[in-house]
């Protein structure tokens, strides 16, 4: 054996000779195939950049020939003349021609709009190409500039453009032409190449690419993402280069610019290819060659390699696989029979010895650390108070994984050793059940016995063990064989019950089996134990908190180091009325009341027990609210939650002492009581005489005590009525109170005081019974001369108005009646007027309400001064006012009331100005004018309109229908403002010329609870007049744009237009009050159109172009309403931000029987389609005009032939039924 294995170590070098003698070999052909690869790239190289030069000469070629296109097309005589029509149809014509070469050609104007283009554009859309590099290139320096890759504005195709200025005969650029070339022009003109993988890539300035041939390289339009490719673009060294990085699939790379010359890196052309077709020539004739002295050294190689590992090699890898398997810690499998030779085999036996040995020490070392582990989790579960059933299962689970085939049970009994419960995860639950109740004794099985004995009882035959004879058909019947019990004893020596392992087959336990049952009957018995300790401990707490908590007397539990409240029961909290937070942060010294520092009480100390019971003296106390409480404290020392504490036991003595005072303090208390309250009190016996009397009682009536003491209290203070009249004391209701028993209540009679002044009293008697017997009565009053001035002043305040101190509404309207009741006795005429002011809702919202309330103050007086006293003057709210005056008294009516509004005219001087303001007057005699109140109002109201309508300033009438008539007051219609009875309609417009846009017309009407619909024309004309148009018309918007924002969500072509007078659009505050109501109900702005009448136009037109442009600004369309039928000057109507004319209904209404008409209506269109404007016609009756309005050109119509002005509710069922929509 050993000659053979010397045999084995000489193959092995004659092997490595052999090898050595190769390797010469391997080198020369090595460096062979190295020289002739030099060779193939240097050729290589001078193709690749041969084909280099003539792509990048194609490309430049190209944007040279586009830029000779360009100096020629800038020369044609349609574009030096900038006939930009004719460059259009030019360029286009050139465009179509070579489409296969460019995209367009355009010319743009300094700052980069466009002025024609080859690509057909709308004239109405403005292009601008000031962003684009060509443009910039061209403006900046002369000759050709190129731009960078691109998408086309107007085509949408990608490109690259080339430009240049176009120059007049100053040599100043006033235009620039340029060119976008198609990137697949640059594709057809690359030249082929003898290397079949060449790919020609072109690049703009910024590496973006313009054509590739190879998806590796990118695609068109993406920036280079390859580092080689980007180094070569960046370098542009005209030469290319063989690439070594082995993460470039490219062997060949090379660039060279191909620009024109004043920008050469403009464009640059990349070159790339794989390489194998130019060098696979090489590589086949080298492996041809080095074929033959490869496959000898291979052959001779082989053959030793093969050699050696037949005798030595296996032997080797199979004991080394063994040992890398060992270091894996992998000890299961064997080695010794695999191998050959005595000296192997000897390594293999000691090998295979050493796994087997780890393979043990390795499972124990794994068992004990599951175990240590798993005993780490469960007493953590304990710590934790985790419920103690659910860690008896995990003790019973765990030992079941560490013992293969064991079905584990904890077994728990009482005192008396019956089983209580089973904890069995894997055994049969009616095993499980059979055994409640059984008592734990020796031959009771193996756990009955193990608990009996305290001992670890292993039955490794359930069949053949004696203790198993009263329970071996029950055990047998579930198909168990085997038992381990393990007794499960406290560190108290109780014994909790036994855990077990069972089989179902006949078993013994292994060395490392009988430590689980151990561990677990161990961490079993602490959870146990921990359990019931708890319990025990909860129960005891329990009972003694229910004990402290539920004690009727305050008690605590202090720490007797620091007196720190450790524990307050309910009552102590009841009792002192501090929180148990506040009591459990306060010290006991903290209860003492400041008078308790200055006593001193001295404990006195019981031994009745073990425990002495220290009792202190009577101790102040303060409880939460600061009162001080009288107690007495007894202590009892004990330990609580690991510390030396007190409880204290507390008797509130407080009630004892207070008692000892009680009568002494009533009668201090009942002095002080009458000498305290405000209201008198007295007291009289059974003739009315006075038997006490209060200070309050003394102070009012100026008596002392003294002084009434025995006197007749009616006699004294009570013996007139307040207009001197007697007080008989038969009638007194005090002395009426005493004879009857009843309580008796006054408040509007007169006590007399000592210096004979009168005493306005409130007063109550109550009798006093004594053994059933009336002895007397009590008496208390108050003044209440306070009480009768603040009476007066309410009467005053429903009297008069508040801020002008005229007669209010109600008050008007009584003194209008006795006026009237007065003239039917004495056949006198009273006058009775009614006075508005004119633009004081101006004034008042852009000067303030405190001086419009100024304002109100001036024009009150300057009425009371010029009236006098015998006019009744009020304010019937608001800027309006009314007096009443009696033609038998001074001047003629007429000359009074224009004295009136001549004082009203002068200015009022206000906050440093002088304010002028105007009124209205209207005046209705009696009885003439009317015989009521109501009708004579009524009448002057109707003069006021009148007189406000024709601008007169006083209309006077003697007549109940005299003016025009006018069914409502201006209150009526505030009345039905607040209540909600305006509605609205909503009239049809829609389009003419098949435009998209289509809307309705929002009219007001007034749903009278009396009359029913009342139309506009019988209340706006008031309302126009009259400060009520304000609130008025925001209503109308609100209410419009609220119900309409449904309309606009299902029909965004749609609008709603609002009517508004002057007044409005010279409020300041109307632009914000649309915009709020518009943001309020999210509206779309430019969905709402306001019209506006000719003439409300015209009546102020500095203010009235102020607002409109500021609502226009908003976005909110604007209508001129009724136009042809004012005097509107044609100047001034195009300043305005106006969108659309409305042509009034008296030339549309019956415009087919009218040439006139028909004239007129063909000018407003043309003079606003002239402006941009567009034009809607009102009073459409018929076919025949709406055929007539369509063919003249008109955008809108509206009128009863479209629709009738209808309720909202049935505008979407209208919307529905017209195709137009």
């Amino acid at each position: 054996m050993v000659k053979y294995a010397r045999l084995q170590s000489l193959h092995a070098r004659i092997f490595l000779v052999i090898c050595a003698a190769a390797f010469p070999l391997l080198i020369g052909s090595g460096y062979y195939l190295y020289k002739q690869s030099e060779l193939v790239r240097v050729a290589a190289q001078v193709e690749a950049n041969q084909y280099l030069t003539l792509a990048a000469e194609y490309a430049q070629a190209e944007i040279l020939g586009a830029g000779e296109a360009l100096d020629a097309i800038s020369a044609t005589p349609s574009i030096q003349s900038r006939n930009w029509a004719l460059c259009n149809e030019y360029l286009h014509r050139l465009v179509t021609q070579r489409a296969d070469r460019y995209s367009n050609i355009g010319v743009v104007d300094l700052n980069g709009n466009l002025l024609c283009s080859g690509v057909p554009v709308s004239a109405r859309t403005l292009f601008n190409f000031a962003d684009r590099t060509y443009f910039q290139l061209a403006l900046k320096r002369p000759g050709l500039a190129v731009g960078d890759y691109q998408t086309g504005r107007l085509t949408g195709l990608p490109a690259i453009s080339v430009a240049t200025a176009m120059r007049d005969g100053g040599g100043k650029p006033f235009a620039v032409v340029f060119a976008s070339l198609r990137l697949t022009s640059l594709e057809r003109e690359s030249p082929n190449s003898v290397d079949s993988e060449a790919r020609i890539t072109i690049l703009d300035r910024n590496g973006v690419i313009l054509l590739a041939s190879d998806p590796l390289i990118g695609r068109v339009g993406q920036s280079l993402q390859r580092s080689g490719l980007r180094e070569a673009f960046m370098a542009r060294a005209r030469d290319v280069r063989i690439s070594t990085d082995a993460t470039e699939p490219f062997r060949l790379i090379g660039s060279m610019s191909a620009g024109p010359r004043d920008d050469p890196s403009a464009i640059t052309v990349l070159y790339t290819s794989r390489g194998s077709a130019v060098f696979s020539g090489l590589y086949r004739d080298l492996r041809l060659r080095a074929l033959a002295a490869l496959a000898l050294i291979a052959i001779a190689v082989s053959a030793g390699w093969t050699g050696t590992n037949a005798l030595i090699g296996k032997n080797i890898r199979r004991i080394a696989n063994a040992a890398a398997r060992m270091r894996g810690r992998d000890f299961h499998t064997r080695v010794a029979h695999e191998v050959s030779g005595s000296e192997f085999q000897l390594i293999a036996v000691q090998l295979d010895e050493m796994a087997k040995e780890l393979e043990q020490r390795e499972r124990e070392w794994m068992s004990s650390i599951q175990r240590q582990s798993h005993q780490v989790d469960l007493l953590r579960r304990i710590a934790q108070t985790e419920p103690l059933e659910g860690i008896l299962r995990s003790i019973c689970e765990f030992a079941e994984e560490q013992v293969p085939g064991a079905q584990a049970s904890l077994l728990l009994v009482d005192e008396d050793r019956c089983v209580t419960s089973c904890i069995a995860p894997k055994l049969p639950k009616s095993y499980c059940d059979s055994l409640i109740g059984i008592r734990a004794v020796s031959g009771a099985g193996s756990c009955g016995t193990a608990i009996a004995e305290r001992r670890v009882i292993v039955s490794e035959d359930i069949e053949s063990d004696p203790l198993w004879v009263d329970f071996r058909t029950l055990a047998t019947s579930h198909g168990l064989r085997a038992c381990w019990s393990y007794p499960v004893i406290s560190t108290g020596d109780r014994v909790f019950g036994s855990f077990a392992l069972y089989f179902n087959e006949q078993r013994a336990p292994r060395p490392d089996e009988l430590p689980v049952s151990r561990m677990a009957a161990e961490v079993a018995a602490v959870a146990i134990d921990r359990y019931q300790t708890g319990e025990a401990l909860a129960q005891s707490e329990a009972e003694y908190r229910s004990l402290f908590e539920t004690n009727p007397y305050p008690m605590w539990v202090s720490e007797s180091a620091s007196g720190k409240f450790l524990a307050v029961n309910d009552s102590a909290i009841k009792h002192y009325g501090f929180s148990r937070e506040t009591f459990l942060a306060m010290r006991a010294n903290d209860l003492d009341a400041p008078e308790q520092h200055s006593q001193k009480s001295e404990p006195s100390t019981e031994s009745g027990g073990e425990r002495p019971t220290v009792t202190s003296g009577v101790k102040l106390h303060r409880d939460a609210r600061g009162d001080t409480l009288e107690v007495e404290l007894a202590y009892f020392p004990l330990r609580f939650q690991g510390r030396n504490a007190t409880l204290a036991l507390i008797s509130d003595v407080t009630y004892r002492s207070a008692l000892t005072h009680t009568i002494r303090e009533q009668k201090e208390f009942f002095s002080l009581l009458m000498g305290s309250t405000v209201e008198a009190i007295c007291g009289l016996d059974q003739n009315g005489c006075c038997t006490f009397a209060n200070a309050a009682c003394e102070r009012l009536l100026g008596y002392s005590a003294q002084e009434l003491a025995g006197k007749p209290m009616h006699a004294l203070i009570h013996h007139t009525h307040e207009d001197g009249s007697p007080y008989e004391l038969a009638a007194c209701q005090i002395q009426n109170s005493i004879a009857s028993g009843a309580h008796v209540h006054v408040d509007n009679e007169v006590f007399w005081r000592s210096d004979g002044t009168s005493l306005p009293v409130e007063y109550w008697a109550y009798p006093i019974v004594r053994d059933g017997q009336v002895a007397g009565s009590i008496v208390t009053f108050i003044e209440t001369s306070e009480r009768r001035r603040q009476q007066d002043e309410l009467r005053r305040r429903a009297t008069f108005d508040d801020l002008t101190g005229l007669l209010n509404r109600p008050s008007f309207v009584t003194a209008l009646e006795t006026r009237l009741q007065q003239a039917d006795a004495s056949e006198r005429h009273p006058v009775v007027a009614i006075l508005d002011l004119d633009g004081f809702k101006e004034i008042n919202d852009s000067l303030g309400h405190a001086t419009g309330d100024q304002l109100l103050r001036g024009v009150a007086e300057r009425l009371t001064d010029q009236l006098g006293p015998h006019a009744d003057v009020g304010r019937l709210g608001g800027d309006e006012f009314a007096f009443v005056v009696d033609e038998s008294y001074g001047p003629p009516i007429a000359t009074r009331i224009e004295a009136v509004m001549e004082s009203i005219r002068r200015p009022f001087s206000i906050a440093g100005l002088d304010l002028a303001i105007n009124g209205s007057v209207g005046a209705a005699r009696y009885p003439g004018a009317g015989l009521d109140v109501d009708t004579l109002l009524r009448s002057a109201d109707v003069a006021m309109y009148v007189a406000k309508r024709e601008g007169h300033g006083f209309t006077f009438t003697d007549r109940v229908d005299a003016g025009t008539p006018r069914p409502f007051l201006l209150s009526e219609l505030r009345r039905a403002l607040q209540e909600d009875e305006f509605i609205l309609h909503f009239q049809p417009t829609i389009p003419l010329q098949g435009l998209p846009h289509f809307g309705f017309e929002a009219l007001i009407r007034w749903n009278h609870p009396r009359l029913g619909i009342v139309g506009p024309g019988e209340f706006m004309p008031m309302v126009e007049v009259s400060d009520l148009i304000h609130p008025l018309t925001e209503w109308v918007i609100a209410s419009a744009v609220s119900r309409f924002k449904t309309i606009i969500e299902s029909w965004p072509n749609a609008f709603v237009a609002v009517n508004v007078s002057m007044r409005n659009l010279i409020n300041q505050k109307f632009t914000s009050s649309v915009q709020y109501l518009v943001e309020q109900n999210r509206f779309p702005v430019n969905c709402l159109k306001i019209e506006v009448t000719e003439s409300a136009v015209m009546a102020d037109p500095d203010r009235t172009l102020r607002a409109l442009n500021e609502l226009h600004g908003l976005g909110v369309r604007i209508a001129v309403d009724d136009f042809g039928t004012g005097y509107s000057s044609l100047a001034y109507l195009q300043k305005l931000p106006v969108d659309d004319l409305k042509i009034d209904r008296s030339f549309v209404s019956g415009l087919s029987g009218s040439q006139p008409s028909k004239a007129i209506v063909h000018s407003i269109i043309s003079l606003a389609h002239s402006l941009g404007l567009s034009v809607t016609a009102e009073g459409i009756e018929s076919e025949a005009d709406m055929r007539i309005l369509r063919a003249a050109g008109c955008d809108f119509g509206q009128g009863y032939y479209i629709g009738h002005p209808m309720p909202f509710d049935a505008v979407h069922d209208w919307l529905k039924s017209r195709s137009f929509v």
